[in-house]
């Protein structure tokens, strides 16, 4: 919700509403004086009104189960199975929509860039730009043994931890989610930071502007 207005996922749609403000019931009349002169006795009220009614401002159809939609500048963002789509704010019209792997179930948008985390624990960045360029952080990291990391050592010890997914911030060469994966058998794993300039759209703007003015 962003003020008076409403975002929605579900149905098989995606939509957009407003909130109307309920309307005012006409004034009581003034009750009359007593006779005996002493004050009369206050109207009842059976509680507040209603809270108002909902607008449909647009509705699309969206094929793919949604799982997540953020409202950035003038963009929709919704996060669904397998794709990535951005809507118009104002119409509905989708402005530019890319593939995933797994179910976006979380987004977010920074310095113009949209990142999508997926549940199969990949994390994807998409930069405006009107072709595809993959981009990396570095050379590959030399394989490293949890042996030979103190610190992978010492994680692995406290957290006894066999399987999953962990996270690192500030992941730096990568030799630390090395040793963490090198010393389980089903190792655990760091999320690849990679960034996709998407393709541009065929009827509107190439670029995903999330941080346009709304």
């Amino acid at each position: 919700m962003d003020g008076t207005g409403i975002y929605a996922i579900g149905g098989g749609k995606v939509g957009a509403y407003e909130l109307l403000p309920p309307k005012q019931p006409p004034a009581a009349p003034a009750a009359p004086a007593a006779a005996d002169g002493k004050a009369p006795a206050k109207a009842r009220s059976d509680g507040p009104g209603p809270l108002g009614s909902i607008k449909t401002v647009w509705e699309v159809p969206f094929e793919n189960k949604a799982f997540q939609v953020i409202v950035a500048g003038s963009s929709v963002v919704v996060g669904g199975e397998n794709i990535v789509t951005i809507f118009d704010r104002r119409s509905g019209e989708i402005r530019w929509s890319a593939k995933v792997d797994g179910e976006a179930r979380a987004l977010a948008v920074v310095d113009g860039r949209l990142v999508a985390g997926t549940h199969t624990g990949k994390i994807i960045c998409f930069a405006p730009g009107e072709a595809p360029v993959a981009r990396t952080t570095g050379p590959a990291p030399a394989p490293a043994k949890a042996s030979a990391d103190p610190l992978a050592r010492t994680i692995l010890d406290q957290t006894k931890v066999s399987a999953g997914f962990c996270m690192i911030q500030g992941v730096g060469d990568g030799k630390l989610a090395l040793a963490l994966a090198a010393g389980r058998t089903c190792g655990s794993t760091a999320p690849t930071r990679t960034a996709t300039r998407p393709p541009p759209p065929e009827k509107s703007s190439p670029r995903p502007d999330c941080m346009e003015p709304g």
